[in-house]
C-alpha cells in the first residue's frame, strides 16, 4: 500500500493536495492495473481508501478505482484484516466500510483455483482444506500426530531443525528466540556469538501504550550476527528490497562514544536474500561489537 500513499490507520486518511498530489499523479500516469495479493487481509475500510486514492491519482473522481483494472489474489479463508471489517462481513458500522463493501460486491468475475501446486500429497491437501473450513476430523488429527516431535526419530528431527516455528503465545515465541540466540555459534571460533541488548527508547507519551499498540515493538531487542530479519516496508522495489524480504544481520555497529547495553547501535548491516543491487565497499572498515551479553532470563 506504500505506493498509493495510504497509512494503515484509517483515521489518518486524507485527500492529497499540492506537490504531493502532483507527484502521485505523475507516478500513476502509466499504471493500468492494480494487483492486491493476500486480499483476505484487506478490509472494507482499506478497500474504500484504495478506491479514493486511485480516483485521485488517475483524476477520475467518478470511476471506481480510478478506472483501473483491479485483480485480487488470495484465499478468503486465511488471515482476516486487523482492526477493519472483513470484505465478506455483513455488519458494516460506518460509511467508509459500507462504501468498501459495495466496491467488493461490485466485483463480478472470480476464478476459483482447486489445485494446490505447493502440496502434492492428496491426504495432506484434504487436511489443509478441513482446517481452513473448520471441519477437522479425528482422523486428520491422528495423521498430524504422526509428525509430532516425539513420534519421529533423531535424523528426521534434524532435517527440520531450521524450520519456521509457530507458537500460540508471545512468551513461548520469546523463550524459543532467546534459546536460539544463546546457542548461536561462530563457525570459525566455535564460541557463542555475542548478543547485543538493545533497549527501546520510549517517550513519556508512549509509555502508557502496550506492546501491541506500538506496532508490536519489543521493550528490549536481542540481536547477533546471523540473526534473521524481515523487512516491513518497500525500500527499493526494483532491487528486491520489498515488504516480506528476509535476510541476515552481517554486522552490528556502534558509535565510538556509545555505551552498549544502554545505547542502540548506529547501524545494522544486513544482507537480504532477494537483494540485487550494489553492495558496500569490501574495504569498508567497521567497528565490531564484541562486548555482547546472553539474553536475560524472562
Amino acid at each position: 500500500m506504500d505506493n498509493v500513499l495510504i497509512k494503515t490507520n484509517g483515521t489518518d486518511f486524507a485527500h492529497l493536495n499540492g506537490q504531493q498530489l502532483h507527484a502521485f499523479k505523475k507516478s500513476m500516469a502509466s499504471v493500468k492495473f492494480i494487483i492486491i495479493d493476500e486480499f483476505s487481509m484487506v478490509g472494507c475500510e482499506m478497500m474504500h481508501m484504495v478506491d479514493q486514492r486511485l480516483r485521485q491519482g488517475k483524476d477520475q473522481p467518478n470511476e471506481e478505482f480510478g478506472g483501473l483494472f483491479l485483480y485480487m489474489f488470495g484465499d478468503i479463508n486465511q488471515l482476516p484484516p486487523v482492526m477493519d471489517c472483513p470484505l465478506y462481513s455483513t455488519n458494516q458500522k460506518s460509511m467508509e466500510t459500507i462504501a468498501g463493501k459495495i466496491l467488493y460486491d461490485n466485483i463480478d468475475t472470480a476464478f476459483i483455483l482447486d489445485n494446490i501446486h505447493r502440496q502434492n500429497d492428496p491426504q495432506f491437501q484434504k487436511i489443509l482444506n478441513n482446517i481452513s473450513s473448520g471441519n477437522i476430523t479425528p482422523d486428520d488429527y491422528k495423521i498430524l500426530k504422526t509428525r509430532f516431535t516425539a513420534e519421529v526419530d533423531a535424523a528426521e528431527r534434524k532435517r527440520f531443525e531450521d524450520a519456521t516455528h509457530f507458537f500460540p503465545t508471545n512468551k513461548e515465541k520469546d523463550d524459543f528466540n532467546y534459546q536460539i540466540l544463546s546457542e548461536n555459534i561462530d563457525p570459525i571460533t566455535k564460541s557463542r556469538k555475542p548478543v547485543a541488548k538493545i533497549p527501546a527508547k520510549i517517550s513519556t507519551k508512549s509509555k502508557k501504550f502496550t506492546m501491541c499498540d506500538q506496532d508490536t515493538l519489543e521493550c528490549t531487542l536481542y540481536l547477533s550476527k546471523g540473526s534473521r530479519v524481515i523487512l516491513r516496508s518497500n525500500l527499493w522495489v526494483e532491487r528486491g528490497l520489498v515488504n516480506g524480504s528476509v535476510g541476515d544481520i552481517v554486522d552490528i555497529i556502534y558509535h565510538p562514544d556509545a555505551t552498549p547495553q544502554e545505547d542502540p547501535p548506529s547501524v545494522l548491516i544486513c544482507k537480504f536474500d532477494s537483494y540485487k543491487g550494489p553492495y558496500l565497499n569490501p574495504d569498508l572498515k567497521t567497528i565490531g561489537y564484541s562486548a555482547g551479553t546472553k539474553p536475560e532470563p524472562k
